[in-house]
């Protein structure tokens, strides 16, 4: 299981070592070892392993992920963070849903087109899965061209109609199955850096 938190006090603008951002990494390191800063205003985390604060978690536990969820926004309000949490069975479903749904939201596995699939796809985030801004942008307008706006659209467009490899890989997120590695280093506390995942090899 994933989280996500997404500050709404933080523009895009802001450089990555904002003091906001950087407590939204701490504030991860709060509750996991493996922290990424996905960008300046959000961060993942892999919440598995809390058993001795929270008791033992069942795949499709909703009660204790909402246990683990207000614990992060308890902690997150002593910190003066307004933020928005999500968890879910992988970090990209988990990203796409803090950034668009305020307050808390907990998607369980085989949910997630339950969830995100009335957004908008210019509300995917196609950099989660190495594709850079030019692509995306030509993903989109392709897409436009074919009817296809919403993420669950994009999720029930025949595989042979992809555009490009990159497309098909937007198209995993959009149904909630593509999950980049999220990693880092407990002991130094150094959260992954914006953009690292792009270079990362996707699992």
């Amino acid at each position: 299981m994933f989280a996500c938190i997404h500050s709404r006090s933080v523009s895009k603008a802001i450089a990555e070592d904002d003091a906001v951002s950087s407590s939204l990494v701490d504030l991860g390191f709060t509750f996991s070892p493996l922290v990424e800063r996905t960008s300046a205003e959000t961060v993942t985390f892999d919440v598995a392993g809390q058993d001795l604060l929270f008791g033992r978690m069942a795949e499709a536990d909703h009660q204790q992920s909402m246990n683990i969820a207000a614990a992060i926004q308890h902690r997150a309000r002593r910190l003066k963070l307004k933020v928005s949490v999500s968890l879910a069975a992988n970090p990209d479903t988990a990203i796409h849903a803090a950034r668009a749904f305020e307050g808390v939201t907990i998607i369980n596995a085989g949910d997630e087109l339950l969830h995100l699939g009335p957004l908008l796809i210019k509300q995917l985030d196609c950099s989660l899965v190495a594709v850079d801004p030019k692509q995306a942008a030509e993903i989109h307008e392709t897409l436009a061209l074919w009817g296809v706006r919403t993420f669950r659209a994009l999720a029930e467009l025949p595989s042979l109609k992809y555009p490009s490899p990159s497309a098909v890989r937007a198209r995993r997120i959009s149904a909630g199955g593509e999950s980049a590695v999220v990693i880092a280093s407990a002991c130094s506390r150094s959260a992954i850096p914006c953009g690292t995942r792009r270079k990362m090899k996707l699992l």
